[in-house]
């Protein structure tokens, strides 16, 4: 049996609060004013705030859309797989004996890349700015997730699910099945892995191809992700797609928007250590 989608925005506001249960060790911890200025500028009370609210008062919102995302019998009786376009219609093969075990997996690594953020803590440079980037984390969740929601609302595309006729009518159907663009679990992913590869490269003087490396690496969590939520009859590939690109951008423009002036994102090839380069991610 397939499990329900479980609501993203009420697992980010726990995990919010839990990065500052495990930072709280550091709160006592006295910073040296004159040899430490944070890579980033931010408003502490006004940030925190709006994310902290926003990501409480989502789950609501989810609901909203839950409701508009719903199928009828007679809406599921129109789909056709021949109106799916070729690049997206292999996903309607897999198998509904392997949905369940991928909803789980997918969930799992989802869950397990945001919390996986809190070992940017482990870095002391990182940490003596924790609240920076606890209040950056939210609120690359709660832009990302507001963006997804855009996408959801107005773009009403029935999940894979939806046309396997293995399934019994009733778990084609209902709440929450027209809302396949783009992936929720995949973005999320993503923003949480790129949010940690940008934070980590904006506080160590690292080489191109470094960079390179450790963008690449952050890639592979929510492509895995994307994976099994199409294993799991949730998501085509485009779906999967459009949903790394928006988690890769909004993981890696909200902290560049609050990088300090002498801190700029620089596209421009460089020479760095003999190696000629050209990427986005030369400063990032």
């Amino acid at each position: 049996m397939v499990k329900p989608m479980v609501c993203v925005s009420s697992k980010l506001s726990l995990v919010v609060m839990l990065i500052f249960i495990l930072s709280s060790p550091i709160i006592g911890q006295k910073q040296d004013s004159l040899k430490h200025q944070s890579v980033y500028k931010v408003n502490h009370k006004i940030e925190i705030g709006i994310s902290v609210v926003g990501l409480l008062t989502l789950p609501q919102l989810y609901r909203i859309s839950d409701k508009n995302a719903s199928l009828s019998e007679n809406d599921v009786l129109k789909l056709s797989p021949s109106d799916v376009n070729a690049f997206d219609r292999p996903v309607l093969n897999y198998s509904e004996k392997d949905y369940e075990k991928a909803q789980d997996i997918s969930d799992n690594l989802m869950t397990g890349t945001i919390l996986a953020s809190a070992l940017l803590f482990l870095d002391k440079e990182i940490r003596d700015d924790w609240l920076d980037i606890v209040a950056m984390f939210g609120e690359a969740h709660l832009a990302g997730t507001m963006l997804h929601q855009v996408s959801v609302f107005s773009v009403r595309r029935a999940r894979p699910l939806a046309y396997n006729t293995n399934l019994p009518m009733d778990m084609r159907t209902g709440e929450n099945m027209s809302n396949s663009f783009y992936s929720g679990h995949t973005s999320t992913t993503a923003i949480s892995s790129f949010f940690i590869a940008k934070v980590y490269c904006d506080y160590h003087h690292l080489s191109t191809w470094q960079k390179i490396g450790i963008y690449a690496a952050a890639t592979i969590p929510p492509a895995t992700t994307g994976y099994y939520r199409m294993k799991a009859g949730k998501h085509f590939r485009t779906d999967v797609l459009m949903g790394l690109f928006m988690g890769a951008a909004t993981g890696i423009l909200v902290p560049e928007f609050h990088k300090r002036k002498d801190h700029s994102l620089t596209v421009l090839p460089i020479y760095n250590n003999g190696v000629l380069g050209a990427t986005a991610c030369l400063k990032i």
